[in-house]
């Protein structure tokens, strides 16, 4: 215990707390060093897993979301879907959203303050989409 009083001692000395402290990265070694790093557009998406993940292979997409808002014949996008859902009336001041009729597959847990809202001007889930609005007699 001494040890550590006689460490915290040195550390305060220094006028900085050493375990948070951490020294500056090293300098590049030349300006290009991060130029082979995939990025995130659709030039060179073939390379890309993360916010282009299969999008300009020949598809004609540019980006994730036009994958989704790309109508197809007969088959409606899920915004429209979505859109699609009356509004949900809630008993008490609180909505708790789940995205789904089981917790386990949908989004996580959306705690949404619906005192004072209506059906006409709904409070909406900041995940999926629904709404929800407080019932009028409560």
């Amino acid at each position: 215990a001494a040890r550590l009083r006689g460490a915290s001692a040195s550390r305060r000395q220094l006028g900085r707390c050493l375990p948070c402290w951490s020294p500056p990265p090293p300098p590049c070694a030349a300006a290009g060093a991060f130029s082979t790093l995939p990025t995130a557009d659709s030039s060179n998406a073939k390379g890309d897993l993360r916010g282009t993940s299969g999008v300009g292979l020949g598809d004609g997409l540019d980006s994730h979301t036009d994958k989704w808002m790309t109508p197809e014949p007969g088959k409606k996008s899920p915004m429209q879907l979505i859109a699609e859902v009356e509004p949900i009336g809630v008993e008490g001041d609180v909505a708790v959203c789940y995205g789904h009729e089981d917790p386990v597959l949908g989004h996580p847990v959306e705690f949404i303050k619906v005192a004072g809202v209506t059906k006409d001007n709904p409070a909406v889930c900041k995940y999926c989409g629904l709404r929800y609005y407080q019932n009028a007699h409560h």
